[in-house]
């Protein structure tokens, strides 16, 4: 099975910490966030669903991630995160 590096991109980052900031639930962020990159390395297309051509997403509670898939590269890029209400 191919394995994937799983790179979040800056804007990502910065999502997630600020959700992370404003949540009162850190723990259940950190483990969905832990989680997604455990289903992204191993998997990136198994849980996903297609948005539109080339990004995905992937729903982890209270997580969602977008993201795109560089089979050629063997890399996923996180280039979004929120929080699910």
């Amino acid at each position: 099975m191919k394995r994937y590096l799983v790179i979040w991109a800056l804007d990502a980052l910065d999502q997630l910490a600020l959700i992370w900031i404003a949540g009162p639930d850190r723990d259940a962020i950190t483990q969905a966030q832990d989680h997604i990159d455990a289903i992204l390395t191993n998997d990136p297309r198994g849980l996903g669903e297609e948005t539109s051509e080339g990004l995905w997403k992937l729903i982890v509670a209270p997580l969602v991630a977008l993201y795109e898939i560089d089979d050629a590269g063997g890399i996923v890029r996180v280039t979004g995160v929120g929080r699910i209400t």
